[in-house]
């Protein structure tokens, strides 16, 4: 079976850490489970690495944590 390839977008990357939205942050970290267990391809822009620099700490680190893991 084909990998579904996913871009993600700021927003998604933001919710893996969403504590004002739980279901947000819930759903996108099982989405992340896949993403890390192969089941998924995923793609990101440039703007997107831009505007996570932009973001405040602890969050910028803890997303390029995440982003670095896959």
């Amino acid at each position: 079976m084909r990998k579904l390839r996913l871009y993600l977008d700021t927003s998604t990357i933001s919710h893996l850490y969403a504590d004002d939205a739980l279901d947000k942050m819930r759903d996108t970290n099982l989405l992340w489970e896949d993403v890390i267990d192969g089941k998924h391809d995923i793609f990101i822009s440039p703007v997107v690495i831009d505007e996570v620099e932009s973001c405040a700490e602890p969050k910028r680190s803890q997303m390029f944590e995440r982003l670095g893991r896959v």
